[in-house]
């Protein structure tokens, strides 16, 4: 039997469809005595007479409720249903880093800091013995001052259990694999970070590090080629972000970064260096593969404004808004007339109380520098 949405289950009213995938789908649904909002997950009807699939559900479950992180969505609880596993999650108000990607450009500095942040609840995840195993844009959700919240443990594994699901390399997504995991070889917690490696590089650059025209090709790609060194497709990426990003996607599981929080250490070191210019992200559907030097497109997105009132402009919006900021910036300083057209519509992303009261009233400092 499915979920109809209106319907009631428990202390839950089913309000909407949120996505579907192969395992389960997830709806918004609201508690009726705390009146939160929260987030259903439940397997597909189709699916409920597959017992390799309900285990896997299962485990999913397990796994949820052993982790508590503020980087992690949480399981709040789970129950049956007419023969059906529900999982009540936190409901992530936000949008996927897939979406951001295809939507706007993403400057260095944001980037850098997704990825720290993203490392961040990894390393609490494998300190627990989990591995996700499917670390890619879709599953990291991104909050309210760009906070990033990993969703999606349907195919995580404890270290004890590193074999491929039967349904081999169908799960998780080829582009952001790693090789040890496409080949069907023990992994452990390394494979994230490759996987992690990946999603920096895209950001980055605009571009995939390993692309091809079938999955056979991706998969060829991703164990054989070696990337185009991102300071190639991006100069406002410094040689030793490029580094730390061709370290981590080393094909050898040795050679990369043993640890999240080794990985996250090397990124902390550079971030103060950061070039704060969009990159030129494309539409995930038509990214390229990286696997050849290409000449650099990246121009600061910020030139009709003096660059010194646009940091001081940058930096009064972030202590309101947080690290989005530079991006509200810089896209709106390519298509306002005025500084009066710039800031009104800055304001507008600030929601309206003191602190917007207080970034109108700076404007005179901000602009002239007084």
């Amino acid at each position: 039997m499915g979920i109809e949405i209106g319907e009631t289950i428990g202390d839950y009213q089913v309000l909407r469809a949120l996505g579907a995938g192969g395992m389960g789908a997830v709806f918004e649904v609201r508690h009726l005595i705390s009146d939160r909002a929260e987030a259903m997950k439940v397997l597909l009807p189709n699916l409920e007479e597959n017992r390799d699939l309900a285990e896997r559900f299962l485990r999913e479950i397990r796994l949820q409720a052993s982790l508590s992180h503020p980087g992690i969505a949480t399981l709040h609880t789970a129950l049956r249903h007419n023969n059906q596993l529900l999982m009540i999650m936190e409901y992530v108000e936000g949008e996927s880093l897939d979406v951001l990607l295809r939507r706007n450009g993403i400057d260095l500095a944001t980037a850098v800091d997704i990825l720290i942040q993203l490392l961040n609840a990894l390393a609490y995840a494998h300190s627990r013995g989990v591995i996700h195993r499917d670390i890619k844009p879709a599953n990291v959700m991104l909050v309210a001052g760009i906070r990033v919240k990993l969703v999606d443990f349907g195919i995580a594994r404890p270290f004890s259990d590193s074999r491929l699901t039967q349904t081999g390399f169908a799960i998780g997504s080829l582009h952001y694999m790693s090789p040890e995991q496409l080949r069907g070889l023990s992994i452990d917690g390394r494979t994230d970070l490759y996987s992690a490696a990946v999603m920096l590089y895209e950001m980055t650059t605009g571009t995939r590090p390993f692309s091809g025209e079938d999955p056979y090709a991706i998969m060829k790609a991703q164990m054989e080629q070696e990337p185009a060194p991102p300071e190639s497709l991006n100069s406002l990426i410094s040689r030793p972000l490029s580094q730390i990003m061709s370290r981590a996607l080393c094909k050898e599981p040795a050679r990369r970064f043993q640890r999240a929080e080794e990985f996250a250490e090397a990124l902390e070191a550079v971030r103060a260096t950061l070039a704060h210019a969009l990159t030129p992200v494309r539409n995930n559907s038509s990214l390229s593969s990286a696997t050849a030097p290409k000449s650099s497109s990246s121009k600061p997105a910020v030139s009709v404004f003096e660059p010194d009132s646009i940091e001081r402009l940058t930096h009064a919006l972030a202590i309101v808004i947080g690290p989005m900021a530079r991006v509200l910036v810089s896209r709106a300083a390519k298509t306002a007339a005025s500084w009066d057209d710039l800031y009104k519509t800055l304001a507008a992303e600030v929601p309206p109380g003191p602190e917007r009261d207080r970034f109108l009233a700076a404007r005179s400092s901000i602009v002239l520098g007084r």
